[in-house]
């Protein structure tokens, strides 16, 4: 086996890294020519929907091995069928080396590597050098990995062999490559044909706006009204408008209804992530809620925010955001928005939900899921923030609820069919 050699630089530094090849290879995938599907396949090509969804997923990709062929590269054997686990043993009895972004990075590293943990990968990625110097019984715990740069340097390191398998959001195909004016893949289905989807991680939920418990029905209710409205209100390129403001605090374009039970995969995740700092926590179960008041003290909205950016400029534009939400909302109640500083992250304003002393709080994902496992019963998801879904999971194969949209059966159903394996009823072709 003759060995191919590359040179990756990250952050400055020069690495070695070799990977599994048959031979030094040349060219690019996107050039190879692979079998065309049935023709009653599910054609999957990339295609966002109008439906708004409150997760985005990561996806973990590798090259079909007639492309791997194309380029010089030893074949995996991955075929339809072979369910995941089947899969992930290919790749790592081969040696196959993936690209990964930073580790601050979800799609990129986090969800992939509890991916890779809730399949027996419990020692996630290790450099070559790492990996070689593990034992036997800890290398089967491990793949190798390599930091990629950037998505589109993810996509484009698979293609021409840098690496053998890619993670990113879904879909780093299309938004880092195919929709790219001026890039080589630009509107290039083979894209998608010459790839292969090994796996959609658990969902990675969107920010939510999360409140007090005991928050009035009333007060929720002025609440859901009036950020529903403010992101109709005008478009984000608009100045003054409430689409406006609301995407220049957070970059929020949308909402949508949410209840604790959608953000279930969040809190696995950070029991998870706690965990492997050395913190043993557990989801709290039959948590008792906090009574909700049934009437209001005071007719003001108190709303705290965390800078995500200069605080001065963030409350500025949360006060010209305040009448905006009063009028949407039908005029009954105030809307206090005040901003905290960085220091003490999210934890500052969660407090001061838990002690009754603001309402509402922009909360990200990880952030409620630890106000939840810290103080159950006291703070509450409302809303969720909403993005375009991708059709072949918000539309073509979603589930009957927000949560069966990402449930492990859907989970399986989606990667089938971006990969063909099934017809547009996802009956199994193979």
């Amino acid at each position: 086996m003759k060995k191919n050699i590359k040179l990756l630089i990250a952050g400055g530094a020069l690495f070695v890294t070799t990977l599994a090849s048959c031979s030094s290879g040349t060219g690019n995938a996107i050039d190879a020519t692979v079998p065309d599907l049935p023709a009653n396949a599910y054609v999957y090509r990339g295609q966002q929907s109008s439906t708004k969804v409150m997760f985005y997923s990561a996806v973990i990709y590798t090259l079909r091995d007639e492309a791997r062929a194309y380029i010089g590269k030893s074949k995996f054997g991955i075929k339809a069928g072979d369910d995941e686990d089947t899969m992930l043993k290919k790749l790592h009895d081969a040696n196959a080396v993936w690209g990964h972004m930073s580790t601050t990075s979800s799609a990129g590293y986090v969800y992939p590597t509890y991916y890779l943990y809730q399949h027996g990968y419990t020692l996630g990625f290790k450099t070559r050098s790492e990996y070689n110097a593990l034992s036997d019984a800890d290398k089967a715990k491990a793949v190798i990995g390599v930091e990629q740069g950037t998505y589109p340097d993810g996509v484009d390191g698979l293609m021409t062999g840098t690496f053998d398998v890619t993670c990113g959001f879904m879909d780093t195909r299309y938004g880092s490559a195919y929709v790219q004016d001026g890039g080589k893949y630009h509107n290039n289905e083979k894209l998608f044909k010459n790839t292969y989807t090994i796996a959609i991680t658990d969902p990675i939920m969107n920010d939510t706006v999360s409140i007090r418990s005991s928050l009035s029905d009333a007060k929720r209710e002025a609440i859901k009204t009036a950020f529903k409205a403010a992101v109709q209100d005008g478009t984000k390129d608009q100045e003054g408008t409430g689409a406006y403001l609301l995407y220049q605090i957070y970059s929020h374009t949308g909402y949508v209804d949410a209840k604790d039970s959608d953000y279930d995969s969040a809190k696995n995740m950070y029991v998870w992530s706690e965990k492997q700092k050395g913190n043993d926590v557990t989801i709290p179960t039959n948590v008792t809620w906090d009574t909700k008041d049934t009437t209001d003290s005071d007719t003001t909205i108190k709303i705290q925010l965390v800078p995500s950016n200069d605080a001065q400029t963030l409350e500025n534009r949360a006060k010209a955001l305040q009448p905006i939400l009063k009028k949407l909302s039908g005029g009954t109640y105030d809307f206090q928005i005040t901003v905290g500083t960085s220091e003490g992250g999210y934890e500052v304003p969660t407090q001061a939900l838990v002690a009754g002393q603001t309402d509402a709080v922009f909360l990200p994902a990880a952030s409620y899921a630890s106000a939840f496992v810290s103080h159950p019963g006291k703070v509450e998801v409302l809303l969720s923030a909403a993005r375009a879904g991708y059709k072949v999971q918000a539309d073509d194969f979603a589930g009957n609820s927000s949560s069966e949209m990402f449930d492990a059966a859907h989970k399986i159903l989606q990667r089938k069919a971006m990969n063909g394996e099934v017809d547009a009823n996802g009956k199994d072709l193979y």
